[in-house]
């Protein structure tokens, strides 16, 4: 009697270790078809990645400004026909 409730137990404490196993390869299978089929990891952005090139940015934003500035800035100067033009008109009354 003693020995067929030793064999129950054993096979009781196998059936718990062989039902924690299937849950844990359940919860890998699962894990690697999110990988496998799920959002790709280039669609999505990690903000601490953004920190990288932060400042990059921000030196590239500054330099379009000061060119944009630079541009604002310069004044128009005429080209040798339309100086060579207005010297013609003045000559001729």
């Amino acid at each position: 009697m003693d020995a067929a409730v030793t064999v129950k137990e054993d096979e009781h404490a196998e059936l718990i270790a062989l039902r924690a196993k299937v849950a844990e390869l359940e919860q890998k299978v699962a894990y690697f078809q999110k990988q496998l089929f799920g959002r790709k990891s280039e669609q999505t952005l990690d903000p601490n990645q953004m920190s990288l090139f932060i400042g990059e940015f921000e030196a590239a934003q500054a330099a379009l400004k000061a060119a944009n500035e630079a541009q604002a800035k310069k004044t128009h100067v005429k080209g040798l026909r339309a100086q060579a033009k207005e010297r013609q008109r003045e000559i001729t009354p």
